[in-house]
C-alpha cells in the first residue's frame, strides 16, 4: 500500500553530529563498566574498535582525524573515507594529525557524476529511480520481506532496519541494473577481519591495555555494519541466491549454487552534509537511492528512510521513500514535501569512490587499448 501521510518537520539540533557522539559515548561507558567488573579483554577490544570506527566514520570524525572546526564542508560534495581493506581483510587507520583543525575528508563533487537517466533534471516534476510503479517496486528482490531465519542473524536484521540493506540493494538496481537481495553475510565473511590503528592519539594510547591491532569477529552476532563499506568496496555485492542471509558462511569465495557474480565492486558509502532539496534530487538521479535519518513526532530514535524519488500530484510534490520494519517488511511511502522538509539533513549514498577520470580511463582501456593489443597477440 502506498501511504500519503503528513508529518512534522524534522527538528534540527545545534550540533548535527550530536547523535553520533551520544551513541559512541554510551557504548564506551557501558563497555568500561564491563571491563571494571569482569576484566573482559574482548570488551576492551570493542572499545578500541568503536573509537577506530568513529575515526573512520564520515560524520564528525573521519579517517583518523577529527573533521576540523575550521574545515569548510560543502553540500556540493560527497565525503568519504579513502581507507580500504586488503585481500586479507585488514584495514589500517592512520590517525596522524588527529587534532588538525583544518582537516576535511576526501571528497568527490556530485556534479562530476553523470545523471544515469538520459535527459533527467532535478527540475523535473517526477522522478522514480528503480521502479515506475508501486507494484514494480514491491517485486524487486530488495523489497521482498525477510524470512524469520534471515532475521535471526543479528547483523542482517541491523542492516535491514537501519536502511543500509535498502540503500545498497536499490543502488545495485539503479546503478548496476541488478535486481538482487543483498547478501549481508557475504559482506561480513569476505570483509574486514582486522583493524590496525597507526599513530594513535594520546586519547587512545593512555587507555590501559591499549592494543594497536583489533580482531573483528565475522559472525551474525558480532558483525559490524560500520565496516561493510570496506567489504563492498573490495568485494562488491552478491545476491542471497549465492550466499543466503541465514548464516555467515565458512567460505565467502564461492556460491552455494551457481557462479559468483558480484555487482558494484569498488563502491562505498559517502556522506553529503547539510543537503538541500535540490541536492537530494541530484543524488537520486545519479545514484538511485538516498539514505536519510529523520525525526518522527513522539519518537526518541531517528527514523531511517531510503528516498527513491519524487512526484507532483495535483500541484502537490511528494517525496517517495521506503521504510523498513523489525518484522522484515518494506513499506513504500509518499509524503508531502511541504509537510516534511528534508532540508539540512545529512544524506548517505552508495557510489563509486574511484576518480571519475580514472573510471573514464578504465573504460578507454577496456574498449580501445585491450582490443588493439590483441591484434599483436
Amino acid at each position: 500500500m502506498v501511504l500519503k501521510i503528513e508529518s512534522p518537520k524534522p527538528v534540527q539540533t545545534s550540533d548535527p553530529y550530536l547523535w553520533t557522539y551520544i551513541a559512541i559515548i554510551n557504548i564506551i561507558i557501558t563497555d568500561i563498566r564491563h571491563i571494571n567488573l569482569i576484566g573482559n579483554n574482548k570488551t576492551f577490544n570493542k572499545i578500541i574498535l568503536v573509537l577506530a570506527l568513529a575515526a573512520l566514520s564520515s560524520c564528525r570524525l573521519s579517517q583518523g582525524h577529527k573533521i576540523g572546526a575550521k574545515a569548510t564542508l560543502s553540500s556540493a560534495n560527497i565525503y568519504y573515507d579513502e581507507e580500504f581493506q586488503n585481500k586479507k581483510g585488514q584495514v589500517t587507520i592512520d590517525m596522524k594529525g588527529w587534532n588538525d583543525s583544518t582537516y576535511e575528508p576526501h571528497f568527490k563533487k556530485i556534479d562530476d557524476y553523470p545523471v544515469l537517466v538520459q535527459g533527467a533534471k532535478e527540475t523535473d516534476s517526477t522522478f522514480l529511480s528503480v521502479a515506475d510503479t508501486e507494484e514494480a517496486l514491491y517485486q524487486l528482490k530488495t523489497s521482498v520481506t525477510l524470512t524469520s531465519d534471515e532475521l535471526r542473524c543479528d547483523v542482517v536484521k541491523q542492516a535491514f532496519v537501519s536502511g543500509y540493506y535498502s540503500l545498497i540493494g536499490y543502488s545495485a538496481k539503479y546503478q548496476g541494473n541488478a535486481d538482487i537481495a543483498p547478501s549481508i553475510t557475504h559482506l561480513i565473511k569476505a570483509g574486514v577481519s582486522e583493524v590496525t590503528v597507526k599513530n594513535a592519539p594520546k586519547e587512545l594510547t593512555d587507555v590501559p591495555g591499549f592494543n594497536e591491532t583489533v580482531t573483528v569477529q565475522q559472525t551474525c552476532s558480532a558483525g559490524d555494519l560500520d565496516l561493510l563499506t570496506y567489504s563492498t568496496n573490495y568485494n562488491g555485492i552478491v545476491d542471497t541466491s549465492c550466499i543466503p542471509n541465514t548464516v555467515v558462511p565458512d567460505d565467502a569465495s564461492k556460491c552455494q549454487t551457481g557462479k559468483m557474480s558480484p555487482v558494484l565492486k569498488g563502491y562505498k558509502t559517502g556522506e553529503v552534509f547539510n543537503a538541500d532539496l535540490v541536492t537530494i534530487k541530484k543524488l537520486l538521479q545519479r545514484f538511485g537511492a538516498v539514505h536519510l535519518n529523520v525525526e518522527e513526532e513522539g519518537e526518541e530514535q531517528l527514523l531511517p528512510i531510503t528516498v527513491l524519488g519524487w512526484e507532483l500530484d495535483d500541484g502537490v510534490e511528494y517525496w517517495i521513500y521506503t521504510q523498513t520494519y523489525y518484522d522484515g517488511e518494506t513499506e513504500l511511502v509518499w509524503i508531502d514535501s511541504d509537510d516534511y522538509d528534508f532540508t539540512g539533513l545529512d544524506a548517505t549514498v552508495f557510489f563509486n569512490g574511484a576518480s571519475v577520470v580514472r573510471a573514464v580511463l578504465s573504460a578507454i582501456v577496456a574498449t580501445v587499448v585491450i582490443p588493439a593489443l590483441l591484434l599483436f597477440w
